[in-house]
């Protein structure tokens, strides 16, 4: 826009290099990406040193940038990456008629009846709970009064149901004076066990350092380590989830982020005829993707980021394959 500021630009420091044919030959089941970034709450030097020391011990790093808060908001890295938490908290209702599996897991969580519920998105009026953002996002529950179920939560405060309650806060820290580190590391192993210890490996070395802390920390002393961690960083937990955060996070160039179909397993998948470039793209817009069973029916509804936990190329394979077969059954593009 004439006369604005100029568009965000992410501030590369190790450029992202295309990879190899990943469809056929040894490599393809044992390599493995790992996409971790802080938040910007954790956006300091001694994070980053930390982190890069586990990553460079471990792993081959072949990707940095620091990213500014800009390019999460006008960029559009924010509404890419929560798709689902976002048309869910719009409109929760609407949500819930569509995906009945999140109904019926809500009802027996909670014991009542979705049209009973008083149930609110979080980008919707909340004036009634009293609470600012960060209160929100600050409010610890107990696990009766919480519920998380393919990439989505329910949060009971005060007798009401809040719908991806942390997504307000979560918008808000992205400001323009915001900068975000993120790597990209790649290693050969046998098992997706190498996202767990690389995810342990990285915790310990921030928690065994007094200028590292863990963010919320001692709020959140009662949870596990994997759930601590999760508001100092982000990391990759699969090679499906990597393949989506580096379609979120990875700028081969200033001017844009890389295509899901041009990540190295994305395009392995695409080479290997799972899937198209174009049906690759809508399941990732959708998170939330049905799969169809034998027999060419509508089966079970799967979040892409978590649906990759342990699957070899080959039942990743035919992972996508029954979500682009999904959507033809269902008309959709």
């Amino acid at each position: 826009m004439a006369g604005g500021a100029p568009a965000p630009r992410p501030d590369i420091l190790l450029p992202f290099a295309a990879e190899e044919d990943l469809s056929s030959g040894p490599r393809r089941d044992r390599l493995r990406h790992a996409v971790i970034c802080v938040r910007p709450e954790s956006n300091r030097l001694p994070y980053e040193a930390e982190i890069l020391s586990v990553l460079r011990a471990r792993a081959r790093v072949t990707y940095i940038a620091n990213l500014n808060g800009r390019l999460f908001t006008e960029g559009g890295i924010l509404h890419s990456r929560y798709a689902s938490q976002f048309r869910f908290a719009r409109d929760p209702r609407a949500f819930l008629e569509l995906y009945p599996e999140l109904a019926l897991a809500f009802e027996e969580h909670f014991g009542l009846p979705v049209a009973e519920a008083p149930i609110r998105g979080s980008l919707g009026d909340l004036s009634e709970i009293g609470l600012s953002p960060e209160g929100l996002f600050a409010t610890i529950v107990p696990d009766s009064d919480f519920l998380a179920v393919e990439g989505q939560t329910f949060k009971r405060i005060h007798g009401v149901f809040i719908v991806n309650y942390d997504l307000p806060a979560i918008a808000r820290r992205y400001t323009p004076s915001a900068n975000v580190f993120v790597a990209l590391a790649e290693a050969e192993a046998d098992s997706d066990d190498f996202y767990d210890d690389l995810n342990e490996a990285i915790h310990d070395m921030i928690a065994s350092h007094s200028e590292t802390p863990l963010v919320f920390g001692a709020e959140l002393s009662s949870l596990s380590w994997h759930e601590r961690v999760r508001r100092t960083y982000h990391i990759s937990t699969n090679r499906l989830q990597a393949m989506l955060d580096m379609a979120d996070f990875v700028y081969p160039g200033v001017s844009g982020r890389l295509d899901v179909a041009e990540t190295p397993l994305g395009a392995a998948l695409v080479r290997a005829g799972a899937i198209t470039p174009e049906a690759l793209r809508s399941a990732k817009e959708t998170q939330l993707c049905r799969l169809a069973a034998p027999g060419h029916d509508l089966a079970n509804l799967a979040f892409l980021p978590q649906a990759g936990h342990g699957l070899g190329f080959g039942e990743l394979c035919r992972l996508m394959g029954s979500i682009e077969e999904a959507a033809r059954i269902a008309g959709q593009p």
